[in-house]
């Protein structure tokens, strides 16, 4: 039996456990827990929306809902008691996630579409003229707001670097810096020479300045390559994978972009931390106050014009100058790409986010209605703002060729969802869903410790206590560890360091840190090292630069030293000692305080 199966039938009992009311499944197969059960909570989301003016039997036939899981779903529907809502959610979506390699079938399907959302956007652009005409305060608007995040970007002062992720064609990590080419369009703003070639600030003798053109040759227009991601049941994810010239020049970039972001407005866009829209969502849940929409397809739909327009010529070619012209497909054609940035470009995050807030921050200002609260948060395509102004957002990201997502986008009823954060009626609802269920790698491990630690500490006792058996079937002993906050390959138990006397065999005091340790074994990235370090000296010598700037994070995937490169998918274990707690204590609930009694189960 699949682990995801026996794991499911134990989170039957926990459920049983934890909410009192039986439910006598029968023997349930992948599609229920892959596609039915995720399709009845779209009905149950639909419903949660539309509560106030609709019964559950308007929205939701009786003949979609199981026999087995009927004492669930009436008691919820009873009392519209939170609690409820996350057990019964736990049971429908707990495999929706859960990672699966596409289909020939679905590949083809998922490049069809993409295709077809590229020629959309090329017709939109077509229009946008008329579109501005429409509403051209609105547009002239959201390209102030825009313009006074980006008015004193020099975007000449890049510090350039590569990123974690893949390149087209395919080098060695460590080889990505030795470039062959000179793409025309990056050269008009980035001179090759002194961006690619040396290190800034020195300039070339005449003779070699001359030279360029032959050693580095202009290959055309700059083309990535579609490619395919394992996600979930539903289909895979498409990333366009740029070349690695194109990925050197957009990570100094995006340094300047998001370093304007969070000085100008980096209250309102949220470019690593989720818990601003994750605390809005709750409020928005309990009083209804905010809005929660989610954009469909959101970076595939964000066209050229739109792009251009709000960000003015100058920086809007000058973003534009790395970005793939063209795209390889899976079947090999080469096709123009007219949306601005599909995911796989760095500066897409941060320029998807910076457009949404522009548009929908315009969308409040112009709107009749007054309010006292008027800002709009946004993290990627999650947007947060005010109720009252819902209309007038979803009108603003409309017309700029923007597709909302009705089925996750929520205003009337009290339920809100942002940012990987569920809320009914002021409490964290989130349920868990089980996004690895087999083990190919050493990162695998580490998911599903994370997973059974979650469920653990959710009350869901057999569920975990099954995936921590599926772990020890590949590493053996598992080390126990009673803070939460740690990460890696052991086994996360509710015990005082009492207990952990009794069983762990290597628990130590460190006289150094002044804590309790256990040896447990983590997931690092495998390294290696260059046969040729000639072209690491740029690498080595701008990680300096990246050091001082405020945006420069671990996860920026920067060579600090110049000697070693981490190998993309590719990691081992490493044995390390991590702390434990001498009085276990509870995770912190993200529910409001009148919840905790109803929340936590003592």
């Amino acid at each position: 039996m699949s682990i995801l199966l026996k794991a499911y039938r134990n989170l039957l009992t926990d459920v049983f456990s934890l909410s009192g009311l039986h439910l006598c499944a029968p023997d349930l197969d992948m599609n229920w827990v892959l596609k039915e059960g995720p399709m009845l909570d779209k009905q149950l989301l639909c419903y949660l929306e539309n509560e106030l003016v609709l019964t559950w039997t308007d929205v939701i036939s009786r003949q979609s809902i199981p026999e087995w899981l009927t004492p669930l779903w009436e008691g919820f529907m009873l009392k519209h008691d939170p609690l409820l809502l996350r057990y019964l959610r736990q049971v429908l979506v707990f495999g929706y996630k859960a990672r699966l390699e596409p289909t020939n079938e679905q590949n083809n399907e998922a490049q069809a579409s993409f295709y077809n959302r590229d020629c959309q956007v090329a017709d939109y652009d077509l229009s946008l003229e008329k579109e501005i005409g429409r509403r051209p305060h609105y547009w002239r608007l959201a390209r102030s707001l825009v313009s006074r995040v980006i008015g004193d970007i020099r975007w000449h002062d890049v510090v350039p670097s590569h990123g974690p992720g893949a390149v087209f064609p395919r080098y060695d990590h460590y080889d990505r810096t030795n470039f062959t080419s000179s793409p025309r369009s990056i050269e008009e703003y980035y001179s090759f020479y002194e961006n690619f070639v040396c290190l800034p600030g020195f300039y070339p003798s005449a003779i070699e300045a001359t030279s360029i053109s032959e050693k580095f040759p202009d290959t055309g227009p700059i083309r990535s390559k579609l490619v395919s991601v394992p996600k979930d049941s539903r289909g895979p994810r498409l990333i366009s994978v740029h070349p690695r010239e194109s990925i050197w020049i957009q990570q100094g970039q995006r340094r300047l972009l998001e370093s304007a972001i969070m000085k100008h407005i980096g209250s309102q866009i949220s470019l690593r931390d989720q818990s601003v829209n994750g605390d809005l969502a709750l409020a928005g849940s309990r009083d209804r106050s905010w809005f929660t929409i989610d954009l469909k397809e959101a970076s595939d739909c964000m066209s050229c014009g739109v792009v251009k327009y709000l960000f003015g010529d100058y920086a809007y070619h000058i973003i534009s100058c790395s970005r793939a012209e063209e795209i390889q497909l899976f079947d090999g054609r080469v096709i123009p790409l007219h949306k601005w940035a599909p995911m796989g470009n760095a500066l897409c995050f941060p320029v998807e986010s910076l457009v949404f807030w522009a548009l929908a921050q315009a969308a409040v200002y112009m709107s009749p209605r007054k309010s006292s609260e008027c800002r709009v948060y946004v993290f990627g395509d999650d947007i947060i703002g005010p109720s009252t102004y819902y209309d007038d957002v979803v009108r603003g990201l409309t017309d700029a060729g923007l597709t909302v997502n009705k089925g996750k986008s929520f205003v009337q009823g009290f339920f809100r969802e942002s940012c990987g954060t569920d809320a009914y009626k002021g409490v964290d609802v989130t349920p868990r869903r089980l996004k690895t269920h087999v083990v190919s790698n050493y990162e695998d491990l580490v998911s599903i410790c994370t997973m059974a630690k979650s469920l653990r500490a959710d009350g869901y006792e057999e569920t975990a206590s099954t995936l921590y058996v599926y772990v020890r079937s590949f590493v053996g002993h598992l080390p126990m560890v009673n803070d939460f906050d740690q990460s890696g390959v052991f086994e996360y138990v509710e015990r005082d360091i009492d207990y952990l006397w009794r069983f762990e065999s290597k628990l130590r005091w460190s006289q150094d840190l002044h804590r309790y340790e256990v040896n447990v074994a983590r997931v690092v990235a495998a390294e290696q090292s260059p046969s040729d370090t000639r072209w690491c000296l740029l690498d080595a010598l701008l990680s300096l630069e990246r050091a001082r700037s405020a945006c420069s994070t671990p996860s920026d995937g920067c060579n600090k030293s110049g000697l070693h490169y981490t190998v993309p998918h590719r990691a081992c274990l490493k044995r390390g000692w991590t702390g434990v707690r001498h009085k276990w204590q509870r995770p912190v609930s993200r529910c409001f305080p009148e919840c905790d009694n109803a929340f936590i189960k003592e």
